[in-house]
């Protein structure tokens, strides 16, 4: 079973999420998008959090970085 499950293309995975949870394709493509967010913040998040942002740069226009949105 295990040799099979790891030569399944993951569009399957996702044909078969889609219809047995009676969603649609954008729920999946959500989960699949904050996976990988999570996968690159795990590998490379503390790296980057030490790059210096426009804000530390000395940004001189006097307006507020935002931030657009935050994993939890």
């Amino acid at each position: 079973m295990v040799q099979i499950l790891s030569h399944t293309p993951i569009w399957v995975f996702a044909l078969f999420f889609v219809h047995f949870s009676g969603t649609g394709a954008e729920c999946w493509l959500n989960l699949q998008k904050l996976c990988e967010l999570r996968l690159a913040e795990a590998q490379a998040g503390a790296k980057i959090r030490r790059l210096p942002t426009l804000d530390a740069r000395g940004k001189s226009d006097g307006r507020q970085g935002r931030r657009a949105c935050e994993l939890k």
